[in-house]
């Protein structure tokens, strides 16, 4: 989605994968263009500019289909092994009790390492984006793994992902004109939409 909105104004990304807090780090030192997708956070708007929404994210709890697993409210997070990834943001309610130590956690840099520790039963829960959770687990991982994993459906939040643009390059603001003039054009197109519904869809098709 990020390269349609690129493309769409004639330009192509050339894309490096990492650790989503190593890829942080590297995008505000200036060695990158921009970093994608994040969601807002006050201490991040110190050293980036934001772009506008690429996808408004549902951030759930994915545990195996045999764990009885159900929530309503943080408390009832207490009994779980909670896994979580480095760099990431789920709501300002997890990152308290994460923060002060009160959360049963193991934290890795990756989530497809968390999703392997969950398969290996070593974490109880781990939260994930909805649509990135289910491309990681149907594309990442056999079928008779995916299909052990479930997710609660209840969200922990809903935040807006955004590419992040370093203030310590002089280009960023006129990549960041262009970043929004094309995100705005494949979203009137419905290009959006349509890739969000196959995603899920796919997700099911390969669960059944």
């Amino acid at each position: 989605m990020m390269t349609l909105a690129f493309e769409s104004q004639g330009i192509s990304l050339d894309v490096d994968y990492m650790p989503w807090k190593r890829a942080l780090v590297s995008t505000q030192k200036g060695d990158y263009d921009l970093s994608f997708y994040w969601f807002f956070s006050e201490e991040r708007q110190k050293s980036f500019y934001y772009g506008d929404a690429l996808i408004q994210s549902n951030i759930h709890f994915f545990h195996l289909e045999t764990l009885n697993f159900d929530w309503q409210d943080y408390d009832d997070l207490e009994p779980y092994f909670v896994g979580l990834t480095a760099g990431y943001h789920y709501s300002p309610e997890l990152d308290v009790l994460v923060n002060a130590g009160e959360l049963n956690s193991h934290v890795t840099t990756r989530d497809i390492d968390n999703v392997n520790m969950l398969l290996a039963s070593r974490i109880d829960i781990f939260p994930m984006t909805l649509l990135e959770g289910l491309y990681l687990i149907n594309n990442r991982f056999p079928p008779e793994s995916a299909q052990k994993i479930t997710y609660h459906s209840r969200a922990l939040s809903t935040p807006t992902g955004h590419p992040l643009f370093p203030k310590v390059n002089e280009q960023s603001h006129e990549l960041l004109k262009i970043y929004n003039k094309g995100i705005k054009e494949i979203k009137a197109q419905g290009i959006l939409q349509e890739y969000e519904q196959k995603m899920i869809e796919g997700w099911y098709e390969q669960a059944n």
